[in-house]
């Protein structure tokens, strides 16, 4: 089967991530995280929109009743996708410009896990966030300098994540009823790639899609890590793939133009487009919703 990129318009981001599929709506959301900016395209009619919202973003997922929910810098957000306002769920961590949200996803049962990232320093303060139902936040990991990859496993049982800085994927066990974390390992090194990870995926076969943003490459590794697929990309600095469609079929994939930390930039003109990848031979699996 051949692959065929196809690059979705001709805006580009400065810092495109977050990409998640809504099947209500039939549209990909994803964000310039750097921008604070929404956006949704939706293929069937190939129209685009666009949401402001007043800080970076670090992730968004779905939230039900016209609703995404955002973590914005330190807080979680419902964003009302009809008025554009927003409503604060909570404030995870004091806002004291050392670090901010980044990489983030929905676990199968309607938990949003949301990263954080160093801010003017390359220390490892960083945490990883597990916002419950009712707003509660509980700390999962430390030591993070850039959280990255945050994905599950079909099952919802093997929790994947990374920190940009370590060049490896990691797992560890995820319990779906209590949303604890145990056994943690790594599951790939990527050094020997010469790139670090950003944004992962999950394919209803159990496959890990990775971007490896230094080198322009997506890898797809099977679920005890070893590397299947090694696929060439039409930017440089690709950050984030989810899959959407109607068969779930199709992988979005965002990419960076200028991420603001002086560590991802790229002159190439379609550097920070949206593209969809078609021919894969892989499904993806619908993202749950925030359990409130």
């Amino acid at each position: 089967m051949t692959i065929r990129f196809e690059r979705i318009g001709p805006g580009r981001d400065w810092l495109g991530e977050s990409p998640v599929w809504d099947p209500s709506t039939a549209s990909m959301f994803w964000v310039d995280s750097r921008s604070g900016i929404v956006r949704r395209f939706q293929p069937s009619s190939g129209r685009q929109r666009s949401w402001q919202l007043p800080a970076e973003i670090g992730a968004i997922a779905l939230a039900g009743q016209g609703r995404l929910i955002a973590a914005l810098r330190n807080g979680f957000y419902y964003v009302d996708l009809e008025s554009g306002e927003i409503e604060r769920i909570v404030e995870a961590f004091d806002d004291d410009d050392s670090a901010r949200f980044n990489d983030g996803k929905m676990d199968r049962q309607g938990r949003f896990l949301c990263g954080t990232m160093a801010l003017g320093s390359d220390e490892p303060t960083g945490k990883l966030v597990q916002l419950n139902g009712g707003g509660q936040v509980k700390i999962l990991e430390t030591g993070i300098g850039i959280a990255n990859s945050t994905c599950f496993s079909p099952d919802g049982r093997v929790l994947y994540f990374a920190d940009s800085f370590d060049r490896a994927l990691r797992a560890y066990d995820y319990d779906p009823d209590t949303g604890s974390v145990s056994n943690r390992r790594i599951l790939c090194d990527v050094s020997t790639h010469n790139s670090a990870t950003d944004g992962a995926t999950v394919d209803s076969e159990g496959g890990i899609w990775v971007c490896l943003v230094q080198i322009g490459k997506l890898a797809r590794l099977t679920p005890d890590g070893a590397l299947d697929r090694l696929i060439d990309t039409p930017v440089p600095l690709p950050s984030c793939p989810a899959f959407g469609g109607e068969d779930m079929n199709v992988l979005y994939l965002t990419s960076i133009r200028d991420s603001g930390t002086g560590r991802t930039k790229s002159d190439d003109p379609k550097a920070g487009a949206l593209f969809a990848i078609h021919g894969l031979g892989v499904r993806g699996i619908a993202e749950a919703a925030y359990s409130a």
